[in-house]
């Protein structure tokens, strides 16, 4: 009987929270900031070869891939351009302290959106997108994936499943290719 109880007690207390950041609506048509992808490499090869020309690329490519994705589902994406100076001293805006909310303030967005990609070795790599409101400080959407394989088409899989399984799912308004 005292496990039921606490069975039961577990299901109401966790039935009793608020909603969590995937049960928030984006408003898709609202002004928003991509300030861009920082990528650590954690790996031995990367402590003795440093970054490859190769994930230089890749970083670029991905980085259109999230605007494409953005623009896609109706984001109206502004230019960095006001604040490109800035944004280059930044070693990585998803971790600065709240720059990434000046920022969007300087660019009068509704949103900003983090991207982060750490690689820990040739084969596995974990991808982190967050959209933040600028307004409340709140990030209504964000998630990471560890993808397998350093390869243009391992890093837009794991972008693509995090634009269509978590940032646009069951978004009205937003348009999901």
């Amino acid at each position: 009987m005292r496990t039921v109880n606490l069975l039961l007690t577990a299901i109401i207390a966790l039935t009793s929270f608020p909603a969590t950041a995937a049960e928030h609506t984006l408003d898709c048509n609202a002004k928003t900031a991509f300030l861009g992808i920082h990528f650590t490499d954690l790996s031995t090869e990367g402590a003795y070869n440093g970054i490859r020309k190769d994930e230089v690329r890749r970083i670029l490519l991905s980085e259109n891939y999230i605007i494409r994705r953005l623009q896609e589902a109706g984001f109206d994406v502004v230019s960095n351009a006001p604040i490109a100076e800035a944004l280059a001293k930044v070693f990585n805006p998803a971790r600065c302290n709240g720059c990434d909310f000046k920022f969007g303030r300087q660019l009068g967005v509704k949103y900003v959106v983090v991207s982060e990609v750490t690689k820990v070795s040739n084969l596995i790599q974990s991808v982190n997108i967050q959209i933040r409101d600028v307004e409340t400080g709140m990030q209504p959407k964000g998630l990471s994936v560890d993808i397998r394989g350093n390869t243009d088409l391992a890093w837009k899989r794991g972008i693509a499943f995090i634009f269509d399984h978590h940032i646009l799912d069951n978004q009205a308004g937003c348009n999901s290719s």
